[in-house]
């Protein structure tokens, strides 16, 4: 068995603990993954202050589980920590640890908040990533505990394992990235660039799925309850599992990036959960979000990728009623898209490059999407609604 999925049926510490450990027991131990006096990152999903019952976060219950765990048993000192949007400073991160419940599951379990704020520029190597800004916290620790969110995401359709990784890069500076990698094609190339250059420092991907988010995902959209942790050595397995909890794993643009480099095969077949894939349950009212776009259209030219992209994908849409003006969103803009007038967000849309950013780190749910009739078409004529309509 190659990646581990276990029943927890409610963020209760005593719940969730006996679930862990029956996910370490079916995965070989704590031993396998953690030695003595090693000092431990549990690399959470932190995206912005949300509170745990959001479902936008990872739940400190998770954390504290897993950190109490790896105290009690090896005796390794463990930190928790993240770069979500925003500064990547101690004022702005002492308040992302405290409504994200992370204080908390440090209390419950011994560990510590991750207070080095440093970060270093290192080699990737990837095809699209030669060499980016990584946390210190990543690289100061001796292995790394990759502890995401099961949820939806507007631009890759899907955020666990691999997505979360994306917070290995410090603040501010994945504005860049997002400027860097505008178009989805080259983004999921740049994901599977940041996890080749992690992988051999994590030991291990847990999916906290205990209560998951569907419809508009990242962080605008409603809890959903899986009643699942999920875990494994491999990422993408581990996301391929969870995938295939409410889709067909082909659709999802980083999964079809995974087979074109050979990461995983088209047949998933290496893929061992106990159960063969096509037999895992589906989640009942689950409601997925549409990504941006087709990655097959990266094969055409650069001006007919951003028509069909402006056409057929949605739109970002300021809810002017609900907008209080805090700038998080301009701020966050890779390509400086959006203006504050007025005391009031306003995006001019032939800048707009379709990352979402603005939307999942708005702290006041104004930012919504429209489906233009070029997108509901394009979704209608499209092989994925075909393939929907007769699963």
């Amino acid at each position: 068995m190659n990646v581990a999925l276990v029943d927890c049926l409610s963020y209760d510490l005593d719940s969730v603990s006996a679930s862990v450990d029956l996910l370490f027991e079916k995965l070989g131990g704590i031993d396998k993954f953690v030695k003595k006096g090693q000092k431990v990152l549990l690399k959470a999903n932190m995206v912005r202050q949300m509170s745990p019952d959001k479902a936008a976060t990872t739940h400190p219950a998770i954390l504290a589980a897993i950190a109490k765990k790896i105290i009690s048993e090896t005796g390794a000192e463990v930190v928790i920590g993240d770069s979500p949007g925003g500064l990547y400073t101690s004022q702005h991160m002492s308040s992302v640890y405290r409504i994200c419940g992370i204080n908390e599951a440090c209390e419950l379990s011994g560990a510590k908040t991750n207070n080095d704020f440093g970060y270093h520029e290192v080699i990737v190597d990837g095809k699209v990533i030669k060499k980016m800004e990584c946390i210190d916290a990543f690289l100061d620790a001796d292995v790394v505990i990759n502890v995401c969110k099961f949820k939806t995401h507007s631009l890759t359709g899907f955020s666990g394992c691999v997505k979360n990784l994306f917070g290995l890069i410090p603040g501010l500076l994945k504005v860049e990235m997002h400027t860097r990698f505008s178009d989805l094609n080259p983004f999921c190339d740049a994901l599977l660039d940041i996890e080749g250059f992690a992988k051999n420092k994590i030991c291990l991907h847990v999916m906290d799925a205990v209560v998951g988010m569907h419809k508009n995902g990242p962080t605008a959209g409603d809890p959903i309850a899986i009643n699942k942790l999920i875990a494994g050595e491999n990422p993408h397995y581990v996301d391929i599992v969870a995938q295939h909890m409410f889709c067909d794993p082909h659709e999802m643009p980083v999964v079809m990036k995974e087979i074109e480099r050979g990461l995983v095969s088209e047949t998933f077949d290496e893929i061992d959960c106990g159960c063969p894939l096509e037999q895992i349950e589906k989640i009942s009212g689950f409601i997925p979000v549409e990504s941006v776009g087709s990655m097959s259209l990266y094969r055409y030219p650069k001006f007919v990728r951003k028509f069909i992209k402006n056409i057929s994908s949605q739109k970002v849409k300021i809810k002017k009623d609900m907008c209080k003006g805090c700038g998080k969103c301009a701020v966050h803009c890779p390509n400086k898209a959006i203006t504050i007038e007025n005391k009031k967000a306003h995006i001019k849309q032939s800048q707009c490059i379709r990352c979402y950013c603005c939307q999942e780190l708005c702290p006041f749910l104004a930012v919504g999407l429209t489906k233009p009739f070029g997108y509901r078409l394009f979704r209608r004529l499209s092989g994925r609604s075909r393939r929907n309509k007769n699963n």
